[in-house]
């Protein structure tokens, strides 16, 4: 795996790629694709299809695995040779199929708040972070709701 955003080589994530999730996935595995992604620093959402449901189900819950290694864990993340910092929160499973991890930045900082949310709905894997002062639950709810459509439910 190919542990940077896109083909952006002035971001760098390696030393924290089983917190990040799978939007950072280049390739996914090499059975998903990346239909759409879309990155303003605040809102990062990524719609991954894979051949089967299993396939995408598979890695949701492989990734949610790698999150729960995640808890509290310290993670930096390199751009354009700036090195940020934010901790991560734990795994919530929102018992819909969603599950949502916070991410917090530290405590001197002046940083946004970031929850990021991972759900499988049919063959396709949604992927979202999202970033604000009091970032609540705007990840889950934008992952849900992206779901939602694609399995008609909304």
């Amino acid at each position: 795996y190919d542990p940077r955003l896109s083909d952006d080589p002035d971001i760098d994530y390696s030393n924290s790629f089983n917190c990040l999730g799978v939007a950072y996935w280049k390739g996914s595995d090499g059975k998903g694709r990346i239909f759409l992604a879309t990155n303003d620093h605040k809102l990062i959402q990524a719609l991954i299809s894979f051949p089967t449901a299993n396939d995408a189900s598979t890695l949701v819950m492989g990734q949610v695995d790698r999150w729960r290694e995640c808890n509290y864990k310290d993670l930096s993340i390199t751009i354009n040779n700036k090195v940020d910092h934010i901790t991560a929160g734990v795994v919530a499973d929102h018992g819909d199929g969603t599950y949502s991890m916070l991410m917090f930045p530290p405590k001197d900082a002046s940083a946004h708040q970031c929850e990021r949310a991972l759900t499988a709905r049919g063959n396709v894997v949604v992927d979202v972070r999202a970033c604000t002062s009091s970032v609540g639950s705007l990840g889950y709810t934008i992952a849900r709701d992206i779901g939602q459509k694609i399995t008609g439910q909304r």
